[in-house]
């Protein structure tokens, strides 16, 4: 709120928020050793992928890791298409049994290679 009236800067506009709204998540470090670390394992479960920081406009689960840290980064292991985008919360929302796969795969290389890193 007080940055959309900082950025309005009009004290003739009223601005009130909407039921239920929450603040935006803060931006996190992609200087950081987490970012650099989870760019190493994207790379490394799917090669030849590039790794791009990103505004993610819906709400997600990752608010309720806010308490506990400063660096919470949005990621799904999943290979979508064209096709793919229009199902999100909608009518026959799936994933393939391959890409499945590929993110049990993802989170089971991602947890060893911080066994690994401690």
């Amino acid at each position: 709120m007080a940055h959309v009236r900082a950025a309005i800067d009009d004290p003739e506009v009223k601005i009130e928020p909407l039921p239920g709204i929450r603040e935006a998540s803060q931006v996190s470090n992609i200087e950081g050793d987490g970012y650099k670390f989870l760019t190493r394992v994207i790379g490394e479960s799917f090669p030849g992928t590039i790794t791009a920081p990103y505004l993610v406009v819906g709400g997600t689960d990752s608010r309720h890791y806010l308490p506990i840290t400063d660096n919470v980064f949005r990621f799904i292991p999943i290979r979508m298409g064209p096709d793919d985008m229009a199902r999100f919360h909608g009518t026959n929302e799936r994933v393939s049994v391959a890409n499945m796969g590929e993110a049990v795969a993802f989170y089971v290389r991602l947890m060893e290679t911080m066994e690994a890193a401690e």
